[in-house]
């Protein structure tokens, strides 16, 4: 199955406010969610309610030359084999806020660790001559992600 994505200029693009909430919604489509849900900044951390639960969240940010993209699906339902999907780039954004129910999340939870692999990819892909990326302010907050040295165990295997 092919997938086709297309990508409008930068200009055209709107910024986006994203939410990666614990739970999930069954709707698709519009919604005047700035009209219900109101974080508030509380220290590092950000507080809302939703639907009555206390939720707490943290600012994720990727890594330096990424950017987040809102992609919607063309194809109504589901595709069959040999169909090409279509894409369309409806929006980019900077950085997202990642909720969990009563209490902050703390730079372990799988988007932290996504953010940090993607980082420590990109080193690992680039080119020698290329500068090493910036890092993100997720990775910045939570320590270094490691080396190999620091988790690999040693190669013990002796050679003849």
């Amino acid at each position: 199955m092919a997938s086709e994505v297309e990508v409008l200029a930068p200009h055209e693009l709107a910024q986006a406010e994203v939410h990666m909430l614990p739970c999930e919604v069954q709707f698709t489509g519009s919604a005047p969610v700035g009209a219900y849900f109101k974080p508030k900044q509380k220290g590092a951390a950000v507080e809302a309610c939703f639907r009555g639960r206390q939720l707490r969240g943290r600012r994720v940010k990727p890594p330096s030359g990424f950017v987040g993209a809102i992609l919607q699906d063309t194809a109504a339902g589901n595709c069959h084999d040999g169909e090409q999907r279509k894409w369309l780039h409806k929006s980019s954004f900077d950085d997202f806020t990642y909720w969990q129910h009563d209490d902050a999340p703390t730079g372990s939870e799988p988007p932290f660790k996504a953010m940090r692999f993607a980082g420590l990819a990109s080193v690992l892909h680039a080119a020698p001559e290329d500068p090493l990326p910036e890092e993100s302010e997720a990775t910045a907050e939570d320590g270094p992600a490691g080396s190999a040295t620091d988790s690999a165990p040693a190669d013990e295997e002796a050679t003849s």
